[in-house]
């Protein structure tokens, strides 16, 4: 993690800005981001500091969108305190610089917990394997219908079946919104006051 730096909006840096543009600037110089930390980001995402919560910037909206439906159905996601939903940008009739802005539960990684990571990464494997996918981000959809059918065939850890159940629903979604499963253990992290897994970005390619 580098040096907290300020930038030109305000927002107090610990990871690079993977988003650009002028809504993206405007939308970190405005409330709730405005004065933030910037402490993980991913492709199309960018996660802000809140204390006990995170702030959750996006350019897509599969995550965004499949966690919170996920949430009101109780199934493995993180608590959503504020969703902010669909941020359109300044002019953009086609919705290309739109992005979604929700405040989440903080999280930690799988990883400060090696053995259920290795769970994790075992059952996913086990599920791909069953499901004769060979890559963790399934974009095509026969593949994506046999990843939903393997899940409940698999043999589950106790600790992840609502993990299961949450990923069914994600795969549902996928087909449903014609998005991408992100399958990866990197997609899943740990609610440190329970040791809860839960699913927080499985999907991309939904506008």
């Amino acid at each position: 993690m580098i040096t907290s730096l300020g930038d030109t909006v305000g927002v107090i840096m610990s990871a690079h800005f993977v988003l650009d543009g002028e809504f993206v600037e405007k939308t970190r110089s405005t409330f709730p981001l405005k004065g933030k930390e910037l402490i993980d980001c991913g492709s199309t995402t960018e996660i802000y500091d809140a204390g006990d919560t995170i702030y959750r910037l996006a350019s897509d909206g599969a995550s965004h969108t499949f966690v919170i439906r996920a949430g009101s159905e109780g199934l493995a996601v993180p608590k959503c305190f504020n969703d902010w939903g669909r941020l359109e940008g300044d002019g953009d009739m086609a919705g290309y610089d739109d992005l979604w802005l929700a405040e989440f539960e903080k999280l930690v990684p799988l990883s400060v917990s090696p053995e259920l990571e290795s769970e994790v990464k075992a059952w996913i494997k086990a599920v791909l394997a069953l499901a004769e996918v060979d890559d963790a981000l399934v974009i095509v959809r026969d593949e994506l219908e046999r990843v939903r059918l393997a899940i409940p065939k698999c043999e589950t850890p106790v600790s992840l079946a609502l993990v299961a159940e949450t990923m069914v629903f994600m795969c549902e979604q996928c087909l449903k919104e014609s998005a991408d499963l992100d399958f990866n253990e990197t997609n899943l992290m740990m609610r440190p006051s329970t040791g809860e897994v839960l699913v927080t970005d499985p999907a991309h390619g939904y506008y």
